[in-house]
């Protein structure tokens, strides 16, 4: 993906405007989230996901609807690593990996920071997906919003992510929500197992859940508009899905 002048939408590989670019988070993390726990291990990558939408800006009438492809790319490392210290005896390395996550939401336009990492990771990369309230409403007038800028932060142990409208779209815009990503990595070594970071308790992306869960895939969760939510209000809602998953307690 590239970005040109500050505040213009960044772009995907076909050239259209990236709407996400964004890490699937581990299972594991949305049932210690979902079942209560004021803290959580930091988050961890399984996957990568990428959207992009076609902003009309040349469309005509009468054309046809554009498809778009998007590739996405998830670079990774070994979990075990083999490194000489300074005496040079071989010492085995277990790379821990982990991502943290923020969101923000405003018109017309959102940004959000990450922290989380500073200190304990070497921040590897960056990641956002946008949200806006009119499509969860269902308005299709409505402009859509894309990403205009991810950036790795190493002051924040973070990052910094925006999203806007294009500057051609001059319609009253909905509350557009960004969610931001930060991953990074450490080095520990294997005869010194450190506890993992914890970090409080943080919202839901439905989405995010159901891309890395396939058994909500015919639920109302996943059939629902996208929410950004707090766990207790997920359980609250879909509680009677949730529980036999062991996803929320009773």
């Amino acid at each position: 993906m590239a970005s040109g002048r500050p505040g213009a939408p960044i772009r995907v590989n076909n050239g259209f405007p990236a709407t996400a670019s964004a890490p699937l988070l581990a299972p594991r993390w949305y049932q210690c989230i979902l079942g209560g726990s004021a803290t959580c291990p930091l988050q961890e990558a399984v996957g990568w996901y990428g959207g992009a939408r076609d902003d009309a800006s040349t469309a005509k009438p009468g054309d046809a609807p554009v498809d778009l492809i998007v590739d996405t790319t998830l670079y990774s490392l070994p979990r075990e690593l083999k490194l000489p210290d300074a005496k040079g005896t071989m010492r085995y390395y277990t790379i821990e990996a982990a991502a943290v996550s923020g969101y923000g939401f405003s018109p017309p336009a959102s940004e959000a920071e990450v922290k989380g990492l500073r200190g304990q990771y070497a921040i590897t990369g960056a990641g956002a997906d946008v949200t806006w309230q009119d499509a969860v409403n269902h308005n299709p007038k409505a402009p859509i919003p894309f990403l205009t800028r991810i950036e790795p932060r190493p002051d924040l142990g973070g990052a910094s992510v925006a999203a806007a409208p294009l500057w051609k779209q001059t319609r009253a815009v909905g509350e557009i929500g960004v969610l931001g990503f930060a991953l990074g990595i450490r080095l520990v070594e294997r005869s010194a197992p450190t506890e993992p970071a914890r970090v409080a308790s943080g919202l839901i992306d439905t989405l995010g859940f159901c891309l890395v869960e396939p058994r909500l895939q015919e639920s109302a969760i996943c059939k629902d508009p996208r929410r950004v939510l707090p766990p207790v209000d997920l359980c609250g809602a879909f509680g009677e899905v949730l529980q036999p998953l062991n996803y929320c307690k009773p």
